[in-house]
């Protein structure tokens, strides 16, 4: 249906190039990544113990405040950071430090405290990898499409977004818990365990990406004739 509307949602022609391809590849698995995670924190902080902390709604403000600040912060400061390293070293740095906080939580998800800091640290490296992508897909989109090719970016990354909470929500109903003397079922601990392993290894996955595309830009830069 795309290829045959006069004006489609998404361009498969500027979608194909080498460069943008795999830039908004990344932005999906950022997008999906972070909301399987994100959306899952107010579940396990607000589900009964053993299952989950007990806490309150103010518990899970706490708990993902940590995420907000960092974020606000170094989103601000992106453009500083965008011309001490490039566009591309500043994406992959963001892939690989989402990577490592996609770890951490699946390894210290066990305590209020541990999850802040992890949700820090991606915080830190999903502003990283979506500051570095989106000026390499402006920077590399031809000049007259540069405002679809923008537009096709954020799309596909809601995109993500919504795929996440999806995924998210699977994993919840197909691992469910019992606690004594509440008839309700809650994720267990198998859940959250899948949930936060699948965002790691899409994660992974975002750092060859970032780490290829460098390769090609390297090697597409070093082709022009000077």
């Amino acid at each position: 249906m795309e290829k045959q509307t006069p004006h489609p949602l998404i361009d498969l022609k500027i979608l194909s190039d080498k460069i943008l391809l795999p830039s908004n590849v990344i932005m999906i698995i950022v997008g999906i990544s972070t909301f399987m995670v994100y959306q899952t924190i107010p579940i396990l902080v607000r589900s009964p113990e053993p299952l989950g902390f007990g806490g309150d709604v103010i518990a899970v403000a706490e708990v993902q405040l940590p995420f907000m600040i960092v974020s606000l912060v170094v989103s601000a400061a992106g453009g500083f950071f965008l011309a001490r390293i490039g566009n591309l070293n500043l994406a992959a740095l963001g892939t690989i430090i989402c990577t490592v906080g996609f770890f951490g939580i699946l390894a210290f998800h066990y305590t209020e405290y541990a999850i802040s800091a992890t949700l820090a640290v991606i915080s830190v490296g999903l502003s990283f990898a979506i500051v570095g992508c989106f000026n390499i897909i402006l920077m590399s989109s031809p000049q007259k499409v540069e405002g679809v090719s923008l537009g096709m970016s954020v799309l596909l990354m809601l995109v993500g977004n919504s795929l996440g909470p999806s995924v998210a929500g699977m994993y919840q109903q197909m691992y469910r818990g019992t606690i004594p003397n509440i008839s309700a079922t809650f994720p267990s601990a198998q859940a959250y365990d899948q949930i936060f392993l699948t965002a790691a290894l899409l994660s992974l996955v975002s750092v060859f990406l970032a780490v290829g595309l460098r390769k090609k830009i390297g090697a597409k830069t070093s082709m022009v004739p000077s």
